[in-house]
């Protein structure tokens, strides 16, 4: 277009470009008819001229769109590849010739997609998604609820759940059950089955069909029915094998015959269940209505809230209390929801830890984004030629987008596959955690990867993109080899930031996290772990006690006789959290400040073995006898240091008779009074208890608790000690009693080991991140500095200013991430036990160790710019 220097002649120009602008797509023939036509009408003298040129110019564009509508042209020719598969091959070549550069983000991306959706995956499974049943979201737990501990559910009684059945409006069915271990004596050894008894109705309120064969039937489930069994799936897989032929065989137990009726599926329960069995209560047990030992369950109706179900057993447990005022009077109910039962306090735990990886993601995002912006600042020239022929904007950085796009791809499959590789070594690592058998990388998790990735490379690819294209094209090219501009500097430095910062987060957590854990493993139980060996036998508590309390006698005796044992005794529950029973009793002689004048206590039943085998110190009074079978003989105790302190007052309670309120014609005389025991667990302050010295056979299957001077040697012959006692009883839970404590502190403990793990990722990711950024921006400068030592500067000075830089980057970050992790705190202290100010000047010195070791990549390429050759430095 030759247009004159006219005023006319540049307002048609301009006229001509912005038209031209809104049509791209015009045919080669109008785009010369058009340049024509202002070639020919721009030298008009007068306004009639000008405005001829207008209406010209108007009709030709408008012909151009019409022409356009009305027969698209198509930029490619039919005989060749799609323009967009041309682009994408031209990329992967592009990649091909860069490996490393492609391997590490490819690698970053993938570990960063693998890792948070198995941890998503997890909390999906366990938080977010609905129980495995139909309309899981109306299954609740139904409990009893102790008059002086309100709100605090309970255990409840058999007859209970049953009235609460009969009597609600709110439920379509309430049903319970209650662990117990039976030996089947079908195979060629006893072997012990973890077992579920279930009363009426249980199957019906999941509503969850058998996957084989089918549930019990109504006359299966009373008493005097026939025998029924339904198995697990993994006990059908173990030792079946998975045949559909397991429905015609029995197992035996106590004797007696019971027919597989059905297989439940794998998602049905998240404990290690083997069998359920009927529980078949007798009438005589169902009247008993302080004997409280199961677990309810129910569904609720249609449209019927949890609070609504609970003030209708309220209302329900009132009219009881009239009904049975000595063992009903006063209490209530308490209704969760079922999955929010299940998964306890497992919550803040498994959030805690998706937020730890969500950090060492958004931190490797940042790595990588700072990367990319170094390659894509490397390739500015090439960009820059690319825009010069003609290529927009757009067009430019979608060659960058477009690789990052291709390395997110690829990223994302691989990080689907170590996530598929991660999710089956999940329940091997966390055992304990609830709904582990739901666990899969099904479409939710796909879809968590597909938008993990999307995200990843939206922000390690456009941010770049814009970076580096956002400048003219003359100057790039003009300085094309001289180094760099300060914008893509400026956005390396505000990705290294984030990265600083979110890494003092993650290492102030995971060192508070650490400090919580050590304060708790320090806390003194009360006894001496060391050298204690624990251990069940299988016993049914429907056997008759007698022959029980003989086998627990004999096999006390005999584990005493075994080279190297000092003390051997048992207990029905071993310390730990969640595993005492609570009981109410009053005290003769003494007013207790509780609601009744009845005193809440934890119970032990224990043999005087158990308590020398521990070495609890005897503060006063005496300890058990030596285990006998005796029914008949007066109930005596010995109480803690706890229940002494609430309700004694520090008066002497050797001597004095407790009564259980459940039982109040039986007294219990008071002989001994021991320290404290964590019988709760370390992160609870000791609570009052009572260590009953029953007879043997009182309690069928309790712990038995050894201590030797040879735990494996002790461990290796136990199960032959108790063949010759009883052949026909299997022995299971086999373990160091150490590590069963260690076990009620496992939650407290991983979570500092997944938090202090992704800080080592962080602390790594940050270096490298950080030296990369340097390593660059001194390699771009290499003219800069060759200039400074040519005029005189010595080489520590330049790694000084070099430090200084980045000493301003790492402070920036270090102060960003502090005031993050200030903020994080109120969540993290839910948590934590035991951290005070010298755990925050802990974790600021695991701060200070962070910056330390990223200030190593600063220093090397500091040191490595100090020794560049002037001469060398000027002529490249």
């Amino acid at each position: 277009m030759t247009t004159t220097g006219t005023w006319r002649g540049r307002i048609a120009r301009r006229i001509y470009n912005t038209l031209l602008h809104l049509a791209p797509r015009a045919t080669r023939r109008y785009r010369r008819d058009m340049v024509a036509t202002f070639d020919e009408l721009s030298h008009a003298a007068d306004a009639e001229g000008l405005r001829a040129t207008v209406r010209l110019l108007v009709r030709e564009v408008a012909g151009m769109l019409t022409a356009h509508r009305r027969k698209p042209v198509s930029p490619f020719p039919k005989e060749r590849t799609p323009l967009m598969w041309d682009s994408f091959r031209y990329v992967w070549r592009s990649l091909v010739r860069r490996p490393v550069f492609a391997a590490t983000v490819t690698t970053a991306l993938a570990l960063g997609t693998g890792v948070t959706t198995t941890l998503f995956s997890v909390v999906d499974t366990v938080l977010l998604r609905p129980l495995p049943y139909p309309d899981g979201d109306r299954l609740v737990g139904v409990m009893e609820s102790n008059p002086t501990a309100p709100g605090r559910g309970t255990l409840a009684a058999p007859g209970r759940i049953e009235d609460w059945h009969k009597l609600n409006q709110t439920f379509v069915a309430i049903s319970g059950s209650y662990g117990d271990s039976v030996t089947d004596m079908s195979g060629d050894e006893p072997e012990r089955l973890r077992t579920q008894r279930v009363q009426p109705r249980y199957f019906a309120v999941f509503a969850a069909p058998a996957q084989l064969g089918r549930t019990f039937r109504p006359d299966e489930e009373i008493a005097e029915g026939p025998n029924a069994a339904v198995i697990s799936d993994a006990y059908w897989t173990r030792r079946f094998g998975r045949v559909d032929s397991v429905l015609g065989r029995s197992l035996v137990i106590g004797g007696a015959s019971y027919p597989i009726v059905g297989v439940m599926g794998r998602t049905f329960t998240s404990d290690a269940i083997d069998v359920w069995l009927p529980s078949r209560t007798n009438p005589y047990l169902m009247q008993l209505r302080d004997a409280r030992f199961v677990v309810g369950v129910g569904r609720l109706k249609a449209g019927v809230s949890a609070e609504q179900a609970r003030a209708d057993l309220d209302r329900v447990q009132h009219d009881l209390g009239t009904t049975y005022p000595k063992t009903d009077r006063g209490w209530s109910a308490v209704v969760t929801n079922l999955k929010e039962a299940r998964v306890g306090t497992r919550g803040p735990a498994l959030w805690l830890a998706f937020g730890a990886v969500a950090l060492v993601w958004l931190i490797s995002v940042s790595g990588v984004s700072a990367l990319v912006l170094s390659e894509a600042h490397r390739r500015s020239r090439e960009l820059a030629i690319r825009s010069a022929l003609g290529a927009s904007r757009r067009r430019a950085a979608g060659v960058i987008v477009q690789e990052v796009l291709v390395m997110a791809l690829v990223g994302g499959v691989g990080g689907i596959g170590i996530a598929m590789a991660m999710v089956a070594a999940v329940p091997r690592l966390f055992e304990t955690l609830p709904r582990l058998a739901e666990l899969s990388i099904d479409w939710r998790a796909a879809t968590f990867a597909a938008l993990t990735s999307a995200a990843a490379a939206m922000l390690c690819g456009v941010i770049p993109a814009l970076q580096v294209t956002s400048g003219s094209v003359a100057p790039t090219l003009a300085r094309a080899g001289r180094g760099s501009t300060g914008a893509p500097r400026r956005a390396q430095r505000w990705l290294v930031g984030v990265q600083v910062a979110l890494g003092v987060v993650l290492c102030a957590s995971a060192a508070l996290l650490a400090s919580s854990y050590y304060h708790l493993a320090g806390v003194d139980p009360g006894f001496a772990t060391g050298d204690l060996v624990t251990f069940r036998v299988a016993a049914r508590w429907d056997e008759a006690r007698g022959p029980i309390g003989q086998t627990q006698v004999d096999l006390v005796n005999a584990l005493e006789r075994v080279p190297g044992v000092s003390a051997a005794g048992l207990v029905n529950f071993l310390p730990a959290p969640g595993g005492s029973l609570r009981y109410q009793l009053t005290i003769d002689g003494l007013a207790t400040d509780a609601a009744g004048g009845s005193a809440p206590v934890g119970v032990r039943v224990v043999s005087d073995g158990y308590l020398r085998a521990i070495n609890a110190p005897l503060r006063a009074g005496a300890r058990c006898d030596r285990l006998r079978l005796d029914f008949k003989m007066p109930r005596t105790a010995l109480v803690n240091q706890a229940f002494v302190d609430r309700y004694a007052q520090s008066q002497s309670m050797v001597g004095r008779t407790l009564r259980m309120t459940d039982r109040p014609q039986t007294p219990i005389t008071v002989i001994g009074v021991v320290a404290n025991v964590a019988e709760d667990g370390t992160a609870v302050a000791p609570f009052p208890f009572i260590y009953s010295c029953d007879s043997a056979g009182s309690w069928p299957d309790p712990n038995y608790v050894v201590r030797t001077t040879d735990p494996a040697g002790f461990m290796s012959r136990l199960r032959a000690e108790v063949r010759q006692v009883d052949p026909s009883r299997p022995v299971y839970g086999v373990r160091v009693l150490h590590d069963v404590l260690e076990g009620a502190i496992a939650e407290p403990r991983v979570n500092a080991q997944i938090v202090s793990g992704f800080a080592v990722a962080a602390l790594l990711i940050g270096t490298l991140g950080l030296y990369a950024l340097f390593a660059r921006l001194v390699t771009e400068s290499r003219q800069e500095i060759g200039v400074r030592l040519a005029l005189g500067a010595a080489p520590g000075q330049i790694v000084q200013l070099i430090i200084t830089g980045a000493g301003r980057l790492l402070l920036a970050g270090a102060i960003a991430g502090a005031l993050i992790t200030a903020g994080a705190y109120q969540f993290l202290k839910t948590t934590l036990f035991g951290v005070g100010p010298a755990d925050l000047a802990i974790a600021a010195g695991v701060t200070a160790v962070l910056l330390a070791f990223s200030g190593l990549g600063v220093v090397i390429p500091a040191i490595r710019g100090s020794r560049v050759a002037p001469t060398e430095a000027l002529r490249n």
